[in-house]
């Protein structure tokens, strides 16, 4: 019922959205329904007063509001459902030059690093590249550059929950998923800055072990397709204007339903 309640009120507003009526009058309806009012102080994106678990999902909502658009689509919280009321909207306040300047030359001293250690590993790997066409081994090729190549444990692509707390191990994955044994890639992200790939080798799977990767393959890979196609649909409905909830909102509701 309460759900049923807040889709009512939060119906009355979106009726005038889409029939470019004037909104009605926000106090009034909150007063004609008995509905309890919780108001909270100004807050930002970052930094949200909302009492909720779902505190920083409901400030990216409230962010999508405005003027003209003033309340939300309901949303089901902790201990019931809500929906958000913008009272007013606060200027940011302006930071100083020095505080400015310093955050601005912080980022782009790190992007000038990461952008040359990118440049310095392309070279890397295009000399590493040509000496195994020449026919050199890549511990040869590495050693000729000074370089300490470290080796990555097997990857099983179906134990992916392993390798969640390495991203080089993921990009490392995916690329050997998609290569041949011999093959280097061009750099990828590290915690280092960047990384070269090189396939050592690829082992052959037997029929048993290769059946049993695909039982335990496909039901990841059918949910990701339907996850796929579902925030496809959810993002659709946002760019096309057929609500004003943000697609991470809505997709918090789903996994939490």
């Amino acid at each position: 019922k309460r759900g049923q309640k807040a889709y009512v009120f939060a119906n009355i507003f979106f009726q005038a959205y889409d029939t470019k009526q004037p909104v009605p009058d926000v106090s009034a309806e909150v007063r004609k329904q008995a509905l309890e009012v919780k108001a909270t102080a100004a807050f930002t994106r970052t930094e949200s007063v909302i009492d909720s678990t779902k505190g920083k999902a409901l400030a990216d909502l409230a962010y999508t509001l405005n003027p003209q658009m003033p309340v939300s689509d309901y949303q089901q919280v902790d201990d019931g459902f809500i929906v958000l009321h913008l009272l007013s909207i606060t200027p940011s306040q302006q930071k100083s030059f020095d505080t400015v300047h310093s955050q601005v030359e912080t980022d782009y001293l790190n992007f000038l690093t990461v952008s040359r250690v990118q440049e310095q590993a392309k070279s890397v790997a295009q000399a590493l590249k040509a000496s195994l066409a020449q026919g050199k081994t890549w511990k040869d090729a590495t050693a000729q550059l000074g370089l300490k190549p470290q080796t990555l444990p097997p990857l099983v692509p179906a134990k992916t929950d392993d390798q969640k707390s390495s991203p080089l191990a993921q990009a490392a994955s995916g690329w050997a998923a998609k290569t041949k044994p011999g093959s280097i890639s061009d750099p990828v992200r590290s915690p280092s800055g960047a990384a070269i790939l090189y396939l050592a080798a690829r082992e052959n799977i037997s029929e048993a072990e290769r059946a049993l990767l695909q039982l335990t393959l496909r039901p990841q890979l059918e949910q990701m397709r339907q996850e796929q196609v579902l925030n496809d649909w959810i993002s659709g409905q946002f760019k096309n204007g057929k609500t004003n909830i943000p697609p991470e909102v809505l997709g918090l509701n789903r996994n939490n339903s």
